[in-house]
């Protein structure tokens, strides 16, 4: 089968093996506190990505739209699969804004003294090799102890934390040439306080890479939400995927979702904007329903709704009622729908036409 090229696709495929070593340390003494602060996330560790079958999906990722259009059906991660999948809490939590650090801030929070041989940081990064020898490696306090700033006893406290920045920068929020990002050293010890969550860094993160791989205006309203991830601003967009939570699938609202996203400069702007707005998102509850969608939503979606401009006007369901009703014209002028996707549609809609 050929698959298309996606020149600027880069992934991790095998895990370090430094990182699986110390991934062996951590369970014989610490595995307990490791899921409590990662979750789910070290299971990364024993998972080969198939690269060929990541290319393929690709294929189906619409980075306007911000879904997997398969077919008749639209598909997105969401952030309730993420913490789902992970065993990471999200609702009520904040979201974490990152901060880079400079080398000075990046040593003292990992406990040592000021080094300024450590050029690479100046670039905002560290290498998985530093962090294993000098926290992973049980004689690392001993072997490196002039360049620590804290007791033995505290540096243990310090090893699982160097871990989290290690697994976080390798598996989930890699950089090119095993390069880790210091600014995880903040991320994780927001993680350890409590009350902030790292799954809506990490959605931001996959879908900033889906849209980065494939490369696709400006509306006034948002219907979508900004989620913050580690390297910028990435739209997400669950009403599309209403039938992934058993709720009903309406035509959706939309909006142009291909300006919001951007990556960070020195500066991050509109933070406190974003972070206002992630406290008035409305949760969506998932069901145990099976997902129905309308017959004007099937429609539109075949018709690709290329035809209008985008629509301000609403349903309390979040339907967009100007693209229903045009879908409702285009059915009674004997458009056909088949027994197959008739079983698709919400039975007291259906049975209407």
């Amino acid at each position: 089968m050929a698959y298309p090229h996606f020149p600027n696709t880069q992934m991790v495929v095998k895990v370090n093996p430094i990182l699986k070593v110390w991934w062996k340390d951590i369970e014989r003494n610490r595995e307990l506190e490791a899921n409590e602060l990662l979750g789910g996330l070290t299971v990364l560790i024993s998972v080969e990505s198939d690269r060929h079958l990541i290319k393929a999906l690709l294929k189906f990722w619409d980075s306007e739209r911000l879904v997997f259009k398969v077919g008749d059906f639209e598909l997105t991660p969401t952030i309730e699969e993420i913490g789902g999948f992970l065993g990471l809490l999200y609702k009520d939590h904040e979201m974490i804004v990152p901060h880079k650090p400079t080398p000075r801030s990046f040593l003292k929070q990992m406990g040592m003294c000021h080094n300024l041989s450590l050029l690479c940081l100046k670039e905002g990064w560290i290498s998985l090799e530093f962090l294993y020898s000098h926290f992973g490696d049980e004689e690392g306090h001993e072997n490196f102890h002039r360049e620590f700033a804290c007791s033995p006893a505290k540096w243990e406290r310090y090893r699982l934390n160097a871990f989290a920045v290690a697994l976080l920068g390798s598996l989930v929020f890699p950089r090119e040439g095993g390069k880790i990002h210091t600014s995880l050293s903040y991320v994780v010890r927001m993680m350890a306080r409590g009350g902030k969550t790292i799954v809506l860094m990490i959605l931001t993160e996959i879908i900033r890479a889906l849209t980065r791989c494939t490369k696709g205006k400006r509306g006034n309203e948002l219907y979508f939400i900004e989620l913050i991830g580690l390297n910028g601003v990435q739209p997400y967009a669950p009403l599309r995927v209403l039938r992934k939570f058993g709720q009903i699938q309406m035509i959706p609202l939309r909006s142009h979702m291909g300006h919001y996203g951007h990556d960070f400069g020195p500066e991050i702007p509109q933070v406190g904007t974003i972070l206002r707005r992630w406290e008035r998102v409305v949760t969506i509850d998932v069901r145990e329903h099976r997902p129905f969608c309308t017959l004007e939503y099937y429609l539109w979606l075949l018709e690709d709704a290329e035809h209008a401009d985008l629509s301000r006007e609403g349903l309390p369901g979040f339907g967009d009622e100007k693209e229903r009703r045009w879908a409702h014209n285009l059915l009674n002028n004997n458009y056909d729908i088949t027994p197959e996707i008739r079983q698709q549609i919400v039975p007291d809609i259906g049975d209407q036409h």
